[in-house]
């Protein structure tokens, strides 16, 4: 309550990004609606679930508002075009950030965050830039874990955007230590990370892990031989192809087992997982394309190792959920993961463009059942201490009101 009993006005936070994600929602769901007033403004051509509870405007209509008053006459014109508009791109592009502006100048958020450099802080800044909106709410620039800084700061045209929004935005927040590290060395100002600020934090915002916790009770080892791999697919931050080879190298010594392969949807990798794999093996698995988040968690939850190598992650997601479902996890040995998990006690680590360390972890993992027992029951304290979600709530919720308290917009 503030001074007088008045009831404290809600914090106004506008969330830009891909709000499809089940990272982004799960951000978002930290914040409860009786001290927030929040909205999303969605990039993308995904659909966001039907559950979706914010107030969303849809970007990729250019026009529109997902269950709201329609803002522009050619909404419904727009949305029957469907995905590829007939409009040039980059007037659709400037039609979106006309609409953004429109947006931030009418509701005049106290906050504004980015989800992700690559998915929504560029695009953002050309907006507020090309509109002069700096006047207007607090930026919170949250990077994510993978490409957002790892990578795309050897591009020496990204590396300019990044030190760009370093320099712009009024707060910073990662999931590890190493993007601090690099960001204060890259021009942002220690106070933008450190008061107010979060600390490390997981980009969906930590997990409830008690939640997680009771949807199992059997160990890895009592569990079906089965192997999930939530990363079948090729993109910059991971590579599916040295575990399509792997899986053959390790064949005939992790038997009897199945593999369930998730986001499978791309070609790149269905014609190789065809090509390359024999028939006996590409009969042992599971093929799953965009899948819901339970779904996911429930694949994990029945599995005795989920198996995600990687070139560049944070703290990945993957590994906490499987620590706290209790399968046991083969990752990689990333500088984000190697200050945070042990190999042989949380974890066993093989590169990703090795083939070969990822069969033997495949073997061990699939073969040793001390290993994997003794890794479930530490597990859970481990991801307890990394992303419990009711403290990192808690931090975030105050991390909010005192971004608040320093807004320079018209409340």
């Amino acid at each position: 309550m503030a001074l007088g009993g008045e009831k404290m006005s809600k914090v106004k936070i506008l969330f830009i990004g891909e709000i499809h994600s089940s990272h982004s929602r799960a951000w978002v769901s930290l914040l409860n609606k009786d001290e927030f007033d929040i909205r999303c403004f969605h990039i993308g051509n995904a659909d966001l679930p039907e559950a979706h509870p914010h107030l969303t405007y849809c970007a990729k209509w250019a026009f529109g508002v997902r269950r709201s008053v329609c803002k522009f006459p050619a909404f419904s014109f727009m949305t029957k075009l469907g995905r590829r508009s007939l409009l040039p791109v980059r007037l659709v592009e400037k039609w979106n950030e006309r609409w953004l502006a429109k947006i931030v100048r009418g509701w005049k958020p106290d906050i504004i965050h980015t989800l992700g450099f690559e998915a929504s802080a560029y695009f953002y800044q050309s907006v507020r830039s090309n509109y002069a909106l700096g006047q207007i709410g607090r930026w919170v620039a949250q990077a994510r874990g993978g490409p957002d800084l790892d990578l795309y700061r050897h591009l020496p045209e990204k590396l300019t955007k990044i030190r760009a929004v370093f320099e712009e935005c009024d707060h910073f927040i990662c999931d590890n230590e190493q993007n601090y590290t690099f960001a204060f060395a890259n021009g942002l100002d220690r106070s933008k990370a450190e008061f107010p600020g979060v600390g490390v934090v997981s980009g969906p915002g930590g997990l409830d892990v008690d939640e997680l916790r009771s949807r199992w009770s059997k160990l890895p080892s009592q569990r079906h031989r089965r192997i999930v791999w939530p990363k079948t697919y090729e993109v910059i931050s991971s590579k599916g192809l040295p575990v399509l080879e792997a899986l053959i190298i390790a064949w005939d010594r992790i038997q009897p087992c199945e593999v369930d392969c998730l986001w499978m949807v791309q070609d790149e990798l269905r014609i190789y997982f065809d090509k390359m794999l024999p028939e006996h093996i590409k009969a042992a698995c599971n093929i799953y394309g965009h899948l819901p988040q339970k779904d996911t968690l429930d694949l994990v939850a029945a599995a005795r190792v989920m198996l995600a190598p990687s070139l560049t992650d944070g703290v990945p997601n993957v590994m906490m959920e499987a620590m706290a479902l209790g399968a046991f996890p083969i990752i990689s040995p990333l500088e984000t993961t190697l200050p945070v998990v042990e190999d042989r006690k949380n974890v066993l680590f093989a590169r990703n463009l090795y083939p070969e360390e990822i069969a033997e972890a495949l073997v061990q993992a699939m073969n040793d059942d001390v290993l994997v027992d003794d890794a479930a029951n530490v597990n859970i304290e481990r991801v307890r201490e990394l992303a419990d979600r009711k403290k990192i709530r808690t931090r975030v919720i105050k991390f909010y009101r005192e971004v608040k308290s320093l807004s320079r917009g018209e409340n």
